[in-house]
C-alpha cells in the first residue's frame, strides 16, 4: 500500500497509514476541537500520498474515503 499522510491546519501531522490491497485508506477528521472554552479549528487539512498534497477543508466532522492508484 502507499504511505497516507494528514496534517492540520498547523501542518501537525494527526494520521498516518497506509492504502489497503484495494488503495484504500479511511480517517476520521475532526472539524474542531474544544479546549477548555476554547474552539481550536483543525480544518482545512492538507492529505500527502506519494508527495501528492491535496487540501481538505471540512464544514462538519467528516469520515474521508479515498482510492488511491
Amino acid at each position: 500500500g502507499k504511505e497516507v499522510s494528514i496534517a492540520d491546519r498547523d501542518n501537525a501531522v494527526v494520521s498516518q497509514a497506509r492504502t489497503d490491497s484495494l488503495g484504500l485508506v479511511n480517517v476520521e477528521l475532526p472539524e474542531y476541537k474544544v479546549n477548555g472554552k476554547e474552539k481550536v479549528v483543525s480544518s482545512p487539512y492538507t492529505v500527502e500520498v506519494e508527495g501528492v498534497k491535496r487540501e481538505v477543508t471540512l464544514d462538519s466532522n467528516k469520515t474521508i474515503t479515498s482510492v488511491i492508484k
